[in-house]
């Protein structure tokens, strides 16, 4: 089907700009590519930033920006990352909204029409939540759960809602703001977690939409990595509390944002000492000394008391100790396992 041809007579209110960040991505481009096709809308821009891909996902790019004027595709000087690769389209978005489309995952034929209805409707509304559905390898599919709310919420809200993981962070939002506040680039992977955040909190609305985005679940994902690269994870979380505090938020955000960064923490702990022949001896001491530092800068005051009384959320000191209390338990959970 030609582009022409599949181009929607229904009058359309909003245009639309996707970035897609590609790093080999080839086993799945065609149907996020197609995906954007399928909404059959002349107004929508699909920017697709290749990072230096080595296994052909370029030249699939290629072909496709040959064939449909719609899709434009730029090159990262060197392999940077998805935050510094989806930066660079960001200047070039032209759209009323923008939306990163992951070169995995795909929409359903009609996401971009009803991403358009719902900021019709709501003048107000600066950021569109889709609705996720989580595709997994053995085809299952499961919607993300989120509280239902006609209206969405103010941003100050929505920003705790995302905090607490009870709206997730895939939405369409105004131009404005995504090039008022660009992805942070400090790490490589995680970073740009931080800035989706500062999306929500500064959206005048957040309104969750029925635009269905099929979010693909595999374990090559970038934010599925694990051993030393799991320190960005501490390390983005730090910076998170960073900007929160800069943005003056309240104490019940700033609780809520600690809670977070507290669990998350102790995560990646145990999957440290869960997986210690995956780590050299100088991970292993780069990890230590990095987990160290961030136990330090934990603020346990602000943490809710329904956290502190569960023993694998204990704040142990000194470090040293800590990291023996998280060893006995893990140790006691595969005892458990068995």
């Amino acid at each position: 089907m030609g582009w022409e041809t599949c181009l929607s007579s229904r009058p359309h209110t909003m245009s639309f700009t996707i970035l897609t960040a590609v790093y080999n991505a080839a086993p799945y481009l065609h149907q996020c590519l197609d995906s954007v096709i399928a909404q059959g809308r002349h107004d929508v821009q699909h920017i697709c930033i290749d990072d230096c891909s080595t296994d052909g996902s370029r030249q699939i790019l290629q072909e496709y920006a040959a064939r449909f004027p719609h899709i434009v595709v730029m090159q990262t000087p060197c392999n940077s990352g998805q935050a510094v690769a989806r930066n660079l389209g960001l200047p070039q978005a032209t759209g009323d909204f923008i939306l990163m489309l992951d070169a995995d995952d795909y929409l359903a034929p009609d996401a971009l029409n009803t991403l358009d209805q719902a900021a019709t409707s709501q003048p107000e509304a600066d950021a569109l939540l889709v609705k996720l559905v989580l595709t997994h390898p053995d085809g299952r599919q499961e919607v993300y759960p989120q509280p239902k709310a006609d209206k969405g919420w103010d941003g100050s809200t929505a920003c705790r809602l995302a905090l607490a993981h009870e709206i997730h962070g895939v939405y369409a939002l105004r131009r404005q703001l995504h090039q008022q506040w660009p992805y942070d680039t400090s790490l490589r992977t995680y970073s740009d977690d931080t800035t989706s955040y500062l999306h929500l909190l500064h959206s005048r609305r957040v309104v969750p939409t029925e635009a269905i985005y099929f979010y693909r679940q595999h374990p090559q994902s970038a934010t599925h990595q694990t051993g030393a690269a799991r320190l960005d994870f501490v390390r983005a979380n730090a910076l998170l509390r960073e900007k929160l505090e800069e943005e003056g938020v309240d104490k019940t955000t700033l609780n809520i944002a600690e809670n977070y960064i507290w669990r998350t923490y102790v995560g990646v702990v145990r999957e440290t000492l869960t997986q210690p022949d995956h780590l050299t001896p100088s991970e292993r001491k780069e990890m230590r000394k990095t987990l160290q530092t961030h136990y330090k800068k934990i603020k346990f005051s602000r943490l809710p008391f329904a956290t502190l009384q569960r023993p694998a959320y204990w704040p142990v000191w000194p470090f040293g100790l800590f990291l023996f209390w998280q060893k006995r338990l893990c140790r006691l959970s595969r005892r458990r396992s068995v």
